[in-house]
């Protein structure tokens, strides 16, 4: 039998949302995706981890369980070796971010400010098309951030700072009885969190524990 397991669900249930109602991900990666069904999952994994623990690309698996991988959407196993083909898939694709790469003055101010809005460190030793593959998910989080306070009506929180720590702070706990299929539990859904996620958290678990317990 599978073992209880709790993990961070605030950056997941934001990426998802904005996904829902604008088709983000498939409008601007759906070229670059090509067959492959890991791709965007793989590229929603690398932005939750930048907006949550931010650790090293050869570390985030160790720190993804499996149910958290489902709920990105992988139907299949996922490498490190992979995430970095992602990367490299995503800078060999975008000739624009190149060019921005390789002026040196525009490329260190486009860094630094997505980097002070979406709290970024960067890599150091990558192949040329990673490191542009990496600014691009640094790139697109701060665009769904910014749709993410677009596209909330009166909003509690407008810092992005204070909302990561309401965001990491929510969880989902998977109970796993020995009766049945795995129970799902939402906590620490404060009111912070409503205006921006609303009833579409309730789309991952209950907010309440079952009453049988």
């Amino acid at each position: 039998m599978p073992k209880n397991i709790t993990f961070s669900l605030g950056n997941i249930a934001l990426i998802d949302k904005i996904d829902s109602e604008t088709d983000f991900f498939e409008s601007v990666l759906g070229n670059i995706s090509g067959r492959s069904r890991s791709f965007i999952p793989a590229v929603k994994l690398l932005i939750s981890n930048k907006l949550n623990q931010s650790v090293s690309i050869n570390k985030i698996l160790d720190f993804t369980p499996a149910e958290q991988l489902e709920i990105f959407g992988f139907e299949e196993t996922i490498s490190n070796r992979s995430l970095y083909r992602v990367l490299e898939r995503l800078g060999d694709n975008q000739p624009v971010v190149l060019e921005a790469y390789k002026n040196r003055d525009l490329a260190e101010k486009f860094i630094r400010d997505l980097k002070e809005g979406a709290e970024m460190r960067l890599v150091r030793h990558w192949s040329k098309h990673a490191v542009i593959g990496f600014v691009l998910v640094v790139l697109v989080t701060k665009v769904l951030v910014s749709l993410t306070q677009f596209f909330c009506k009166n909003p509690i929180v407008k810092n992005l700072k204070v909302l990561k720590k309401y965001l990491t702070n929510l969880t989902l706990t998977i109970v796993y009885p020995s009766f049945g299929y795995g129970i799902k539990i939402i906590s620490n859904f404060s009111p912070e969190l409503q205006p921006v996620l609303g009833d579409f958290i309730q789309k991952f678990g209950s907010l309440n524990p079952p009453d049988f317990w």
